[in-house]
């Protein structure tokens, strides 16, 4: 039996990681892969319920078990016997559940307050949206400023036809800038001249100064459009980075938990659940990457290699922890519970059923998951 188990660890290790290769290098090789955002909802959803029964039918109540066990061989001579204990009865502090609690806790401040993944990948995923936008938003203003220039006379609008000739918005940041300050400056020194002049003279200066300013109004907006542009450029080049540090943690705990199991039938359970959820995050880590490195196919192998490889590094961590003590598996266990319900309840049922299309089958899909690890549960 142990012989087997190792074959099936074995082999899953290698599988795993060149279906995740794969499943991350399709998008950039096969156009339609990058419109699959719903066949990866849906089996998103499938995942999330399987994650779910797993960590509160299978994880969690073998971890308290084992828990239980462990602690009625222990003698009342030992330390951590007497702390665990409730007072004078025989019932012990539930250290599986508090452990689910801080796995949780982990990936939690992981995912959502060191790299802040949903952020990111939100405003990365809208970044095409408001590239779509950039034209719209130039036809508002060069509306707005005919708007203003129409209260003028006739040599006004002539003026403003030679003024709207003079801006460039392919001009730099730089030149944009010193265009600025000489018009505003110009603007400010009629103000001290006007009163001298003749009546010819501060109509001319009053043309002059008002088109300076919405010179000055066009150039600002265009230096603004400009930094939100490189600012949101920058933060899109770190999402797939990112995205994948984050996967790559769930990955590892996962690992863990497959590398735990001791019981054929169990693994199998953990090698299905596990495989359903890895291909779906590693194209939509492939997805970020071709939108973020067209022409870097160097970093997006380095990046898929390192997301590919931990679930492997995972399942050898647990395969070493499985040969301690018990109550070390019980402490990796629950643990990984704590992670299983996170990418179930926080990731993928939150994320997922807050997109409005395919609920019904999404949620289908969730109770379909969950409905095979119960039937997997009494073949056992």
């Amino acid at each position: 039996m142990a012989s087997i188990i190792l074959i099936i660890k074995a082999t899953f290790i290698i599988g795993i990681a060149i279906m995740a290769f794969v499943a991350g290098i399709l998008p950039t090789i096969i156009p339609w892969c990058k419109g699959s955002a719903n066949v990866l909802g849906i089996a998103n959803a499938f995942s999330g319920g399987v994650f779910l029964a797993i960590a509160f039918l299978h994880i969690m109540p073998e971890a308290t078990e084992e828990f239980s066990q462990f602690m009625e061989n222990q003698s009342e001579s030992d330390g951590y016997v007497s702390w665990l204990k409730h007072g004078n009865d025989d019932s012990f502090f539930p250290l599986p559940f508090a452990l689910t609690f801080v796995g949780y806790a982990i990936i939690l401040l992981i995912d959502k307050v060191v790299f802040d993944t949903h952020s990111l990948v939100k405003d990365h995923e809208s970044g095409a949206y408001h590239q779509r936008d950039s034209s719209k938003n130039v036809e508002f203003e060069m509306e707005e400023y005919n708007e203003l220039n129409k209260e003028t006379n006739n040599r006004k609008d002539s003026l403003k036809n030679k003024v709207n000739n003079e801006i460039d918005e392919d001009e730099g940041p730089q030149r944009i800038q010193t265009k600025f300050v000489a018009k505003l400056d110009h603007a400010l020194n009629w103000s001290n001249t006007s009163q001298k002049s003749d009546s010819s003279h501060q109509n001319d200066d009053l043309e002059n100064g008002i088109a300076g300013l919405l010179i000055t109004k066009k150039e600002n907006s265009l230096l603004q459009r400009d930094h939100k542009h490189k600012k949101k450029r920058c933060a899109c080049n770190l999402a797939p980075i990112i995205l994948c540090m984050a996967l790559s943690v769930h990955s590892i705990f996962e690992g863990i938990a497959t590398g735990l199991i001791k019981e054929e039938s169990g693994l199998w359970t953990f090698v299905m659940a596990i495989g359903a959820h890895k291909w779906a995050a590693a194209m939509s880590l492939g997805i970020s990457m071709t939108k973020n490195f067209k022409d870097q196919v160097g970093t997006m192998i380095i990046v898929l290699t390192i997301f590919s490889l931990a679930t492997p590094i995972g399942v050898l961590l647990g395969m070493i922890v499985a040969t301690q003590s018990a109550i070390v598996d019980v402490i990796f266990s629950s643990l990984a519970a704590g992670t299983f319900v996170y990418i179930a309840c926080s990731e993928v049922i939150v994320e997922e059923f807050s997109v409005p299309k395919y609920r019904w089958v999404k949620m289908f899909s969730f109770l379909s998951g969950a409905t095979l690890i119960v039937i997997l549960g009494f073949l056992e």
